[in-house]
């Protein structure tokens, strides 16, 4: 009977218990599936003349600045400007990316054995995109339990 008792305690502990595995619930070839279905949608739209506000964060960095959003103007596939959100202050456009860009990007972290990769950081749910488009519209990655290594991505205002 004693025996009986410590098992069924010792499988409640063992399912109660966190692993520490942020990602444990991140199924990698759903989350590979959903990113090209949401590409294909994308690339079927043949929007090559857009414009988006893309705002990027160091989400687990408690001593970096937030990065200011940025209005990114893409003509013909290619950035053409830059500009500081809801200015007229230009910004570098060596760093400014496209949707495409965006994809590349999100495959690229796929890769990377993250700890989470989800829609946002307290979220559960997979990265978002847009239901008609299919453009990424938030996903937030860490790549291990250290500081400073983890990225929030926001795209908004596509026209």
């Amino acid at each position: 009977m004693n025996f009986k008792l410590l098992s069924v305690f010792l499988c409640f502990i063992l399912i109660s218990c966190d692993d520490n595995n942020k990602n444990h619930s991140t199924n990698i070839e759903e989350l590979r599936s959903t990113i090209l279905e949401n590409q294909d949608k994308w690339k079927s739209s043949s929007l090559s003349d857009y414009s988006f506000t893309y705002q990027s964060s160091l989400s687990d960095c408690p001593t970096a600045d937030e990065l200011p959003a940025v209005d990114i103007n893409v003509e013909d596939g290619l950035v053409a400007s830059v500009f500081y959100s809801g200015t007229s202050e230009i910004a570098d456009i060596d760093n400014a990316t496209t949707i495409d860009d965006v994809f590349s990007h999100l495959f690229l972290l796929v890769e990377s054995k993250s700890i989470q990769f989800t829609a946002s950081k307290g979220s559960e749910e997979l990265p978002s995109f847009n239901e008609n488009l299919g453009y990424p519209i938030s996903f937030y990655v860490d790549k291990s339990d250290k500081d400073c290594d983890a990225i929030y991505v926001r795209v908004s205002n596509l026209k």
